[in-house]
């Protein structure tokens, strides 16, 4: 298999779809805060805060790695990427 036809695939930790991120095409976003790298779907849906539903993944993840929960934002959602 040859570079060009190699795509590296990575799980979404939060929506749980696959994604390409490299080589040549990187559809993930990295959020700091969160120390984790999701999908662009995920970006685009939840770019004004995390969907309620969302939630207990996200603060699972949080909790997991002895981080903390970001402020809510005004529309008591939390912040996609703080």
């Amino acid at each position: 298999m040859g570079l060009s036809s190699y795509k590296h695939m990575e799980v979404c930790p939060v929506c749980g779809e696959k994604y390409q991120f490299g080589p040549q095409r990187y559809e993930g976003h990295r959020l700091e805060a969160y120390d984790m790298r999701v999908c662009d779907w995920c970006e685009v849906g939840n770019h004004d805060g995390w969907a309620f539903h969302h939630e207990p993944k996200i603060l699972e993840h949080l909790k997991a790695r002895n981080l903390p929960v970001p402020e809510r934002l005004p529309n008591k959602m939390l912040p996609f990427n703080p």
